[in-house]
This record gives structure tokens, C-alpha cells and sequence, in this order.
């Protein structure tokens, strides 16, 4: 009954660091014989091209931007059209921050696992929604606009929260 999973009680510290490094060795599995070495080399792992190192940094940008712009635009409608340019830079500047986004993550991924294809999908969607929008705004289609904003914007937040899920794992936010 004790080795039944999950265990009754928390993992002490000890019991998490041995997993951790076992994990870090790469799980061996032993031989009935056979034993795990008491230290091993520590792991390096490869680092992705600069591009794809910069991709968490580049990805929070756009979405940032693109919330914003659903803000602003919020304030369009509230306060009137004082807004509009804030609106337009913030979603011009999330709209290349997207593209830059798209081109890192593609150059990041190197396992495309189901998850991270959705994930790649949903930033081409958020994309190419935000160029939509873009050229909503620039043939003053307000309301139009306002529609196809907060629906990039809700594209971009789920591609976050996939992209999160694949860096943290799943349910990272609750």
C-alpha cells in the first residue's frame, strides 16, 4: 500500500532532488544488477539559435500589445476619438511584434509534438488576424475592427496559455 501512486503525503525535499537528478540524467532505467552512479556528469543541454532564445521575450510583446489595443479602443468608444492613434500604434507594434514572434517560434521548433504544432497554428492565426485588423484600421471599418481585435486578442491569449502550458506543463495558471 505504501508504493501505490499518488503517494499519501508530499515528497520530502530529499526525495525530489534524487528524482530531479534522475531526471537530469536522463532516467535511466537500471538493470536488475546494476547501479545509478552516486554523481554524474551534470547535463548540458544545446541552446537554440539566438533567434529562438529570444522567442519567450518576443511573444509577450505582441500580446501585450494587442490587449492594450482592445483597451484603447474600449477608450475610443468611451471617451471618443482622442484614442484612435493610441489604438493604431499599439496594433502596428503588436502586429510586427507577432510577426517576429511567428518567425522565432518557427525557428525554435525542433519537436513537433501535436501540442506544439496547435500552439505554432494558433500563432499564425493570431497573425494573420492582426494583419486583418491592421487593414481594417486603415480602412476606418471602426466597428469591423473592434470585432476582429478582440478576437486577435483572444487568439493571441490562448496561444500564450498553450505556450505556457508547454513550458510549465499543464493547468500552469490554476
Amino acid at each position: 500500500e505504501e508504493l501505490n501512486m499518488p503517494p499519501k503525503k508530499r515528497l520530502s525535499e530529499a526525495e525530489v532532488a534524487t528524482l530531479t537528478k534522475w531526471v537530469d540524467m536522463g532516467a535511466p532505467w537500471p538493470l536488475s544488477n546494476a547501479a545509478i552512479p552516486a554523481e554524474s556528469a551534470p547535463v548540458t543541454k544545446t541552446k537554440p539559435p539566438f533567434i529562438g532564445r529570444l522567442h519567450p521575450v518576443l511573444v509577450h510583446f505582441p500580446i501585450a500589445c494587442l490587449l492594450l489595443a482592445v483597451l484603447a479602443e474600449s477608450l475610443v468608444v468611451l471617451r471618443g476619438t482622442t484614442w484612435r492613434p493610441v489604438t493604431a500604434f499599439l496594433l502596428i507594434i503588436g502586429t510586427a511584434a507577432a510577426l517576429t514572434a511567428v518567425i522565432s517560434g518557427t525557428w525554435l521548433a525542433q519537436d513537433m509534438t501535436a501540442a506544439v504544432q496547435r500552439h505554432q497554428i494558433l500563432g499564425w492565426v493570431t497573425l494573420i488576424g492582426a494583419t486583418a485588423t491592421c487593414g481594417l484600421l486603415f480602412l476606418n471599418r471602426r466597428w469591423p475592427l473592434r470585432i476582429a481585435l478582440i478576437a486577435t486578442a483572444a487568439a493571441a491569449g490562448l496561444t500564450g496559455h498553450l505556450g505556457g502550458n508547454l513550458v510549465y506543463g499543464q493547468g500552469w495558471i490554476l
